[in-house]
């Protein structure tokens, strides 16, 4: 029973002077997920689809991208250096775009990203749809992406 006891001792003050394994840092970018990008309307094409609430609309949206752009930055797919050069959203209504495309026009609208979406029935796109757009912005020829999806 004694040498049990010796050799016991002997294992726990050898597993104590070896260093413990490092865990990883559960995603360090993560704690710079803080992305926002001002929203606003392109009024022009809110006007052209004859809908009104382009503010409201572009804000509602805003507000989505914000939660998207923050959850895919978490995850590793978006980060804020992808975004850094941008200092606002520029929301459109696009007619007959289901689905919400995400581009920059540096010759139109320099220093905006562009976000365009048919918004039918006053709702702005969810986040999983402005998460979709997001990953075809980034990797345009990604799954579930077209050739019609402007990348980086």
């Amino acid at each position: 029973m004694r040498i049990s006891l010796t050799i016991l001792a002997v294992a726990g003050a050898i597993g104590a002077s070896v260093p413990a394994m490092a865990v990883p840092p559960a995603r360090p970018a993560a704690a710079g997920c803080h992305i926002a990008l001002p929203a606003s309307p392109d009024a022009e094409s809110f006007t052209n689809a004859g809908r009104s609430g382009a503010a409201a609309l572009a804000q509602q949206t805003g507000t989505v991208f914000t939660a998207a752009v923050n959850h895919l930055c978490a995850a590793g797919t978006v980060r804020p250096a992808n975004v850094a050069r941008y200092r606002s959203l520029l929301v459109r209504d696009a007619e007959g775009a289901a689905d919400p495309n995400i581009y920059d026009d540096a010759e139109e609208h320099a220093g905006a990203l562009i976000i365009e979406y048919a918004f039918a029935g006053d709702a702005p796109p969810s986040q999983a749809q402005i998460e979709a757009a997001l990953r075809c912005w980034r990797n345009p020829q990604g799954a579930g992406c077209t050739t019609e999806d402007v990348g980086p």
